[in-house]
């Protein structure tokens, strides 16, 4: 067994420390209390704190660059609850969720920065009010576990009752405001439970023991009921609570294999958008009937839906094409009455943040890479339209920048990347920051971020590449990069990283940087191509994943065998053998590389990219650095109040490296 001898700086010495397994499996900790293997990545943060001193105030002129755009910033649309808006915004400099009146005065009900003081990490998962707006329910995780407590407050006296330590986000009121629904996460099993606010006491109504399916619940248009769902990777069920009489009803339909049907009600009758005739297609039927399901509307040129808003005025239907998906606003008998492109709205858009079925108004979010975003909204009721807020910034003029979007030959397929650069910023040299995801079918869109105009204003291109795995170009493009497909994804970014290399005849360096999945994308890319790249920053990287997806111990394992394999069927594990980040890893010049990952992070725990970091030291034949920072005080998410100074250091560290790389041609 090879001994190994670890350079460790420290703001004073230099110390050597001997450890005696060349896979490293010695830094998982489950209890995360073992004192080597915090020594070990404490020693790590000082290491890269040392590596940064230099770059502190480049990281502090990015901060202060974000914080002063955030201040031009328009806050989203208030949400809409039987004709009363409430909000969730900065307010006499404390974030609080508030009451709007009618002539846009502020009432505050509760101050949410006073209950992320007391913590070093404090995440919001969600709040909901109750009907009566007497309390409010939150989910807070304040370690970074996504162990979430569920406190419902009430906004009187701030009086609290505590739900639950260990819920779920899905939580929902009873019409009458006078329990709360919810799921929680014990020993191994789901429940669903109701919490009475009168007796502070739990009730379970259920609870599921399975390794294959996800639980969810959400309110319906009709507040008499909550939709209980159950789902993996392409197959769901559906129930519905009704909470006035407490009954839990039996499930919609039975499980299939490749069926998929999402609910809501709106009066007394029952939406479903469901692919059980191939395309999904909305359909109905009334409640407490056993008909079957009809159609809602037999207009033609209507193509499979992604999605469905039900309004008192009427049915508002999304198209699930990702480049150019329509909207179609329906009346009640399922006539077309409207539809329009999102992309007419912004290169980049999306429906969020709606009133209630009450309010009649649906609402878009739109923006590109070089525009800032926008809020409008759409009257159901009169068709009327209005822009709600337009973001500002300062000193951002967007006629001096540039977005497009290239296509990149691949094999016998065209994979698309958005990229945007400042004009008179570009030249023959200017690098390129390409961001990667690739998996579950998530579609990583080209959204307005000032952080990375802070790139482009500083000569960099900044591109995303859409792989296969992703959902892009819709469901089949997913399939075409997950399981045994794999590794089409990554041929997909390495061809996108080759292509940029040249982009307008130049002779670039490409910067690679990736999250979660998506540092399983981009560290598969460095081991097959690692001189294509000059640096890469590896975000809670999964890069574990023979090994994670052969631990059966984990609850989300047998959930995610369809995204990246079963590693008990022969032919799947060589798939996964053959891509898997930790176990290929060679003696090869991989470019500098950043690790960052969470203590807390039960997504992705922390030992994956420890002992990624640790072998890639041990094997690359360049000359790094490769660096592990550890945030002890987080889980697979930042808290929001670090969240800026984390990403700073990030693109300090591209910054850093190129100007470096280019002083030395």
């Amino acid at each position: 067994m090879k001994l190994l001898n670890v350079l460790l700086l420290t703001t004073s010495l230099s110390v050597f420390y001997t450890y005696a397994e060349t896979d490293y499996q010695w830094l998982r900790d489950d209890s995360r209390s073992e004192p080597a293997v915090k020594q070990f990545l404490a020693e790590h943060n000082r290491k890269t704190d040392h590596w940064f001193a230099p770059a502190k105030p480049l990281v502090q002129e990015l901060v202060n660059e974000w914080q002063q755009t955030a201040q031009h910033k328009a806050p989203p649309p208030a949400l809409i609850y039987a004709n009363q808006q409430y909000n969730d915004i900065q307010w006499n400099g404390h974030r609080h969720i508030v009451k709007i009146g009618a002539q846009g005065q502020i009432e505050p009900l509760l101050n949410l920065s006073a209950r992320a003081e007391p913590f070093d990490y404090y995440q919001l998962a969600s709040w909901s009010l109750d009907p009566s707006v007497q309390s409010v329910a939150l989910a807070e995780d304040t370690r970074g576990d996504e162990q979430f407590k569920l406190t419902i407050v009430r906004l009187a006296d701030r009086t609290e009752q505590i739900v639950s330590e260990t819920a779920s986000t899905y939580y929902a009121w009873a019409a009458d405001g006078k329990s709360l629904y919810y799921l929680s996460d014990l020993n191994g099993s789901t429940q669903l439970q109701r919490f009475e606010l009168e007796t502070g006491q739990s009730t379970r109504l259920a609870e599921w023991r399975s390794a294959e399916w996800l639980f969810s619940l959400y309110s319906a248009s009709n507040p008499r009921y909550i939709v209980v769902q159950q789902n993996n990777e392409n197959s769901t069920q559906q129930r519905l609570l009704d909470t006035q009489t407490g009954e839990l009803m039996p499930w919609l339909r039975t499980t299939e294999p490749g069926l998929e049907y999402y609910a809501d009600v709106l009066g007394e009758t029952l939406y479903i958008n469901s692919n059980h005739q191939g395309a999904f297609r909305l359909y109905r039927q009334p409640l407490h009937t056993k008909q079957d399901w009809q159609s809602v509307t037999t207009h033609k040129e209507i193509g499979s839906l992604s999605n469905f808003y039900l309004f008192d005025a009427g049915i508002v239907l999304v198209e699930n094409q990702t480049l150019a998906p329509k909207v179609w606003v329906l009346d009640n008998q399922g006539e077309v009455r409207t539809h329009f492109e999102l992309r007419d709205l912004g290169q980049v858009a999306w429906i969020s943040r709606n009133g209630d079925a009450t309010s009649n108004r649906l609402r878009v979010r739109a923006m590109s890479m070089t525009e800032p975003a926008s809020w409008h909204e759409l009257d159901v009721a009169q068709l009327q339209w209005q822009r709600l807020s337009q973001d500002h910034y300062a000193d951002f003029e967007p006629k001096q920048y540039q977005t497009q979007t290239v296509w990149v030959t691949q094999g016998a397929i065209q994979v698309p990347v958005t990229l945007a650069y400042r004009s008179d910023k570009l030249t023959p040299n200017s690098s390129v920051v390409l961001y990667g995801y690739g998996a579950y079918g998530v579609t990583m869109k080209p959204y307005f971020m000032p952080q990375i105009v802070s790139l482009l204003d500083r000569g960099m291109i900044y591109a995303i590449a859409h792989v296969r795995g992703g959902g892009y170009l819709g469901e089949a493009w997913h399939q075409a990069g997950a399981g045994l497909n794999k590794q089409n994804g990554i041929d997909d970014f390495l061809a996108a990283a080759r292509y940029l290399t040249h982009f307008q005849q130049g002779e670039r360096a490409i910067y690679a940087i990736g999250g979660s999945a998506g540092g399983t994308l981009v560290a598969a890319a460095l081991n097959q191509q690692p001189n294509l790249f000059a640096g890469a920053v590896l975000q809670v990287p999964f890069v574990d994943v023979l090994a994670s997806m052969s631990d059966t111990s984990q609850a989300l394992t047998a959930q995610q065998y369809q995204e990246w394999g079963n590693p008990q069927q022969p032919e799947q594990r060589q798939v996964m053998q053959a891509y898997d980040p930790l176990s290929n890893l060679r003696a090869a010049p991989y470019p500098p590389t950043l690790v960052n990952v969470g203590w807390w992070d039960n997504r992705v725990p922390y030992w994956e990219g420890a002992r990624y970091l640790a072998r890639l030291s041990d094997v690359s034949q360049g000359a790094g650095p490769y660096l592990l920072s550890t945030d002890f005080q987080a889980g697979h998410a930042s808290d929001r109040r670090q969240a800026l100074e984390k990403q700073a250091r990030e693109y300090a560290f591209f910054l850093t490296l190129d100007k470096t790389r280019k002083a030395g041609q």
